[in-house]
């Protein structure tokens, strides 16, 4: 079953759900409930459900590519594979905007990668939801996203933050470089190719330091066991 899908269902309090279906159909059975978020998913899988069967079949074919180390054949199914996800996408987007009245709509758009979009484009389809889809848990999160994602839009003024200095324990605010040409550098202790950046990095800051420049490596520790390769402070 590598690689294929998981039968997916929503559970809430006190919910009555029914599996319905043979096991030559797994994952794509019936979820029978009176439960609007499930409602919704079964709906969009019985129009979708041709393109997900084939996707799910063309798993095989991709790991048996992998197995031969065949890239020509990998490729060829990633192709395939993406030409059926577009139409999904597509009728996934007509049936969010043809449902503005479910919070499933809503919470789909949110969890199916359609929100990769400037905050006006977001702004547009958070409209078309209903005042109580707006309302809802989902609704909440697509208007906070939109608040955030306007805040940072390329040319705004950067929202201001507290972060602490790994090395001093002082607070840094990113206000207090106010009026300098500051350089932001996220990176997280188990990346890689982040950590190999470093010397490009200290280049920069050599260069540029003393010319109203700042540079402020913004670290997520997760994984302590990186730790002891972090870099050396910055001269």
């Amino acid at each position: 079953m590598s690689g294929k899908f998981d039968l997916t269902f929503f559970v809430s309090p006190g919910a009555q759900i029914e599996i319905q279906g043979d096991q030559k159909d797994f994952p794509f059975v019936e979820v029978v409930s009176e439960d609007e978020f499930n409602q919704g998913m079964m709906e969009l899988q019985h129009l979708n459900l041709k393109e997900l069967n084939e996707i799910n079949v063309l798993h095989d074919a991709l790991n048996d590519a992998v197995l031969a180390d065949d890239s020509v054949a990998k490729m060829d199914v990633f192709e395939q594979q993406n030409a059926l996800r577009a139409r999904i996408s597509q009728r996934t987007t007509e049936w969010i905007t043809s449902h503005p009245n479910r919070e499933y709509a809503m919470w789909l758009y949110l969890n199916s990668g359609l929100t990769s979009k400037t905050a006006g484009e977001l702004k547009q389809q958070y409209d078309r939801f209903s005042n109580e889809v707006q309302q809802s848990e989902a609704g909440k999160k697509l208007a906070e996203l939109i608040r955030v994602r306007t805040a940072l839009a390329p040319g705004a003024p950067a929202p201001d933050f507290t972060l602490k200095n790994i090395y001093t324990g002082e607070d840094i605010h990113l206000a207090d470089y106010r009026g300098k040409y500051v350089l932001l550098d996220f990176w997280a202790s188990w990346c890689v190719p982040c950590r190999k950046s470093h010397p490009h990095l200290i280049q920069i800051n050599q260069k540029y330091k003393g010319e109203n420049f700042v540079l402020l490596e913004l670290l997520r520790t997760v994984r302590m066991r990186s730790l002891k390769k972090l870099p050396k402070k910055l001269k």
